[in-house]
């Protein structure tokens, strides 16, 4: 694996062009997802949003959670600390679907970097790396962008050792939730849905952790989403 900003590093792939019509698309779906979200969100009861206020303490951290939870947790987080004025930092795929993403994201108050494991990932990362040490909390997707569902990949834990801060997994449980027929069977929680949120201690990952050795700590945060689950679904 290249390490970001090694030597000899590849230049990573443009974003898709777009033609004016998908540009429009784009940004008019970005804008319903947003509002619906936002809909969505108002109505629910949350449990647990102290515990990750008081968890984070105002240091940046790296959030990480499974892909299916990324609709329910993005209004819930990631708008939560942009209207108290925290930067967020979040990792979007180079792809044309990725267009949608970040626009979404910008609506929630972002600041986004292009790329993934296969497609510019290191300078994604780079970006992610520079954004925490200016202060913010970075979101990362675990299995993303394509799977396999709940199959954590090596991302979040490399950006934890190269910006020097915890990697802190996340997850919740809704009692009611609509699933998509995606790869990931992204679950949309209902209106007045009541949702527990769990979060868990942080993962130290030392910055003199060689990169081969990564497989550590992503195979301790995967088992750990997987206990939070559980212990947000006894919540309920």
């Amino acid at each position: 694996m290249t390490e970001p900003g090694a030597a000899g590093e590849e230049r990573p792939d443009p974003a898709p062009r777009l033609t004016r019509r998908e540009r429009f698309a784009f940004a008019a779906g970005a804008l319903l997802i947003y509002l619906v979200m936002r809909l969505l969100a108002a109505t629910w009861r949350i449990g647990g949003l102290d515990n990750f206020d008081a968890l984070r303490g105002g240091r940046p951290v790296v959030l990480a959670f499974w892909h299916d939870r990324l609709f329910g947790l993005s209004p819930l987080i990631g708008g939560r600390l942009a209207r108290r004025g925290h930067p967020i930092a979040v990792l979007i795929s180079l792809s044309k679907d990725g267009e949608l993403a970040t626009a979404v994201g910008r609506r929630l108050g972002g600041t986004v970097a292009r790329g993934s494991a296969s497609r510019g990932g290191s300078a994604g990362l780079r970006r992610l790396r520079r954004e925490v040490a200016a202060g913010a909390t970075a979101l990362m997707v675990v299995d993303g962008p394509r799977g396999p569902r709940h199959e954590a990949k090596p991302g979040a834990a490399m950006l934890a050792r190269l910006a020097g801060a915890p990697l802190v997994p996340l997850t919740y449980a809704a009692d009611r939730a609509w699933h998509l027929r995606s790869w990931d069977r992204l679950a949309l929680p209902k209106p007045f849905a009541r949702i527990a949120l769990a979060v868990g201690d942080p993962i130290p990952v030392p910055r003199d952790l060689p990169a081969g050795r990564l497989a550590e700590p992503t195979a301790r945060l995967a088992a750990e989403l997987d206990r939070l689950d559980e212990a947000a679904r006894r919540e309920l």
